[in-house]
Formats: C-alpha cells, sequence, structure tokens
C-alpha cells in the first residue's frame, strides 16, 4: 500500500471540515481559511473529551506500528495529554473529572483493535491534486483517517473513532476514499466507524461505500471548489453552533456585540448632572 502526504501549499485546498463549514457559514469560512483570523474558543468540554480521547489513541498506534504493543499504563498518558494547554481545561478537578471517560472510550478503541494487518498510517495529511478542468479550477483534496490499515487480503481501512452520537460521516468516508484510491488503484477500500460512547461497549460500523456514492460526492466537491474559486460575497448564516464561533458577539453581523451599559449611564448621570 502507498501513501501521498501532503508536500506543500495550493492555491486551493479542499476538506471534510472545510466542505462543512462551507455549507454550514460563509463568513465563518473567509475568516478562518482566507483571512486566517480564527479566535481561539477556549475551553469546551465535549471538545477537550474529543481531543484528549484522539490524541491518546493517536499515541497508542503510533506506538503499536512501532513496537507491535501498546503500553500498559494508560492512565498516565490521558493525565499527561490532558495537561497539554491546547484543552484549555479550567481546573485540575475537572480533568479528573472527565479521565475516566476517556479512558473508557480509548480502552473501546483498543478492544476494537484485532491486531489484523498492518497500520500504515496514524492521524497522517494525505492527498490528491485534481489538475482541474474547463468547468472547474484545479484544487487540493486532502483528508486525514484517524487509522489506516491494510488487511491481510489486501482490502485498506479507513477507521474513524467518534466521541460523540451514533451517526456516520458519509462526506468524509467519500472523501477519504478519494484521496486514498488515488495512491491505490484498483483496491478494495472499506470505512470502519468505532462509536466510542456508546453502551455498553464500542458500536462499530464497516461498510464499502457504492461507487455511485463516492462519484456523487466527487460531483459535490467540484461545485465548491468552483464556488470558493469564484465568490464574492461571503454572508454569515445562524446554524446552531453560532454561540461557539469566535465571531459570535465579535465581528458576526447576526450576533453583534451587546450594549455596553457604561455608555448608558454615562448619559443618564449627564442628565442627571444637568438637572442639579
Amino acid at each position: 500500500m502507498t501513501t501521498a502526504t501532503v508536500a506543500g501549499i495550493h492555491p486551493l485546498t479542499i476538506n471534510p471540515a472545510r466542505m462543512d463549514m462551507h455549507s454550514r457559514c460563509l463568513l465563518e469560512y473567509r475568516t478562518k481559511y482566507l483571512e486566517k483570523n480564527w479566535g481561539d474558543n477556549g475551553y469546551a468540554p465535549s471538545l477537550a473529551l474529543a481531543n484528549v480521547t484522539h490524541a491518546v489513541l493517536r499515541r497508542l498506534f503510533t506506538g503499536f506500528a512501532r513496537d507491535g504493543a501498546f503500553p500498559i499504563d494508560v492512565m498516565s498518558l490521558i493525565a499527561a495529554e490532558q495537561l497539554c494547554p491546547r484543552h484549555h481545561y479550567p481546573d485540575q478537578d475537572t480533568r479528573d473529572a472527565d479521565a475516566p471517560r476517556i479512558l473508557t472510550m480509548v480502552q473501546r478503541g483498543l478492544t476494537w483493535f484485532d491486531g489484523a494487518g498492518s497500520i500504515e498510517a496514524v492521524e497522517q495529511n494525505l492527498e490528491f491534486a485534481y489538475p482541474g478542468s474547463p468547468d472547474c479550477p484545479a484544487f487540493l483534496l486532502t483528508a486525514k483517517p484517524d487509522l489506516l490499515r491494510e488487511l491481510p487480503d489486501g482490502t485498506i481501512e479507513i477507521v474513524d473513532w467518534k466521541t460523540g452520537g451514533v451517526r456516520e460521516n458519509e462526506q468524509q468516508q467519500a472523501l477519504a476514499r478519494i484521496v486514498i484510491a488515488d495512491a491505490n488503484p484498483d483496491r478494495v477500500i472499506r470505512s470502519t466507524t468505532v462509536f466510542l460512547a456508546t453502551d455498553p461497549e464500542a458500536t462499530v460500523e464497516t461498510m464499502i461505500l457504492p461507487d455511485a456514492t463516492v462519484r456523487s460526492w466527487w460531483k459535490t466537491v467540484k461545485t465548491v471548489a468552483g464556488d470558493l474559486e469564484t465568490r464574492q460575497a461571503w454572508p454569515a448564516t445562524s446554524h446552531p453552533f453560532c454561540s461557539s464561533c469566535p465571531l459570535y458577539r465579535e465581528g458576526c453581523p447576526l450576533y453583534p456585540a451587546a450594549p455596553d451599559p457604561r455608555r448608558l449611564l454615562t448619559w443618564l448621570e449627564l442628565e442627571e448632572a444637568a438637572d442639579d
């Protein structure tokens, strides 16, 4: 099996995260990906939980690919990862409360793994450079599977860890398959989603996307690329996650900053002074 890594900067990049933001809010897209002016969301419980879980699994599977074994003390890895500033935990009590849930999800990820085949990549950026056509600009399609392995029968498996609800991401699966198929033509590629938060154990869903589904998503990718290449206006769109956006009350026309009460108090005090 071969993989292709992202080697440089391309004028137009498409990936699942950018596709999601393009469909969600164009103002967010312009601010984050074009202006490169994206603030820090700070601490978010679900985000910290997901990021720490993914980081620990990444370290564990990277080590397994190198050494052929997992370390015994997983909790110490979790505690060390939680201390990284990027997760923004407000205090140690919050870390301690989160740790058992993270341990459960990490253990479920390890229990799912049967050791078959070979691990080819762990959270590695992969790419497909589309050269462009008369109806679509050139762009770089990228994907970053949580885990990529080659099974004994030659099948390539794309693995995605999910720490939230039981919902497959067909778009993410299709884009990853396109990128991986570019470097591995004529290979069977299957997608496996491991839902780590389901009880009493992880829920695992494995499928091979139909060719027609992949081609449909490819058309969507080209449509988005064409829109990004020619778009002039970048309007804001209200959505359920607006309050977690760095632009919320900080430049978004839909949710402007709350009025400063000191302005009203200044006006009132001036009126009172005039009456005196």
